[in-house]
């Protein structure tokens, strides 16, 4: 993520996805493949709009 301090750079995004895979298994939720795909489709994506233009971030649809 360009122009973002190195606590947001790709290590970052792994280490949110491997607490909230964690977090995940000790609340429970299933380990079937979907509600783990979910919370890990979730982790990685979760800054994805922190390289977006702010422009369109605010834009109402």
């Amino acid at each position: 993520m360009k122009g973002n301090d190195a606590s947001h750079d790709a290590s970052h995004v792994f280490r949110v996805r491997d607490l909230a895979l964690s977090l995940a298994k000790e609340e429970g939720l299933s380990s079937s493949l979907d509600p783990m795909e979910i919370v890990e489709l979730a982790a990685l994506l979760h800054d994805i709009g922190k390289s977006l233009p702010l422009s369109l971030v605010k834009r109402s649809f």
